[in-house]
């Protein structure tokens, strides 16, 4: 897994190019916070990096909506914001 950023509380993660200091994605599972810009501009900018698969989690507490219309041509899902929090604590370990 690779997470975007470290810092679950980011508004904008994904809406922007990464840097060009971004590894290739293409082995991870992509993890992204949803919320501010569309999910296609989130995959697009996860895509120029090599992405092929991307787990949104949700930027409000509860259930997670669906992950917009790019879920029927890139493999997408989502989880819920605690989720999404525990899951880049753990990665802020290794």
């Amino acid at each position: 897994m690779y997470a975007i950023t470290l810092d679950p509380a980011v508004i904008g993660d994904g809406c922007s190019a990464l840097p060009t200091a971004t590894p290739d994605l293409s082995p991870y599972v992509v993890l992204i916070r949803r919320g501010v810009c569309t999910f296609d501009t989130k995959i697009a900018n996860a895509q120029a990096s090599g992405a092929k698969r991307i787990l949104f989690y949700n930027n409000i507490p509860g259930v997670p909506g669906a992950p917009g219309d790019s879920s029927l041509t890139f493999p997408v899902a989502m989880v819920a914001d605690t989720q999404g929090a525990e899951w880049i604590s753990q990665l802020k370990l290794q």
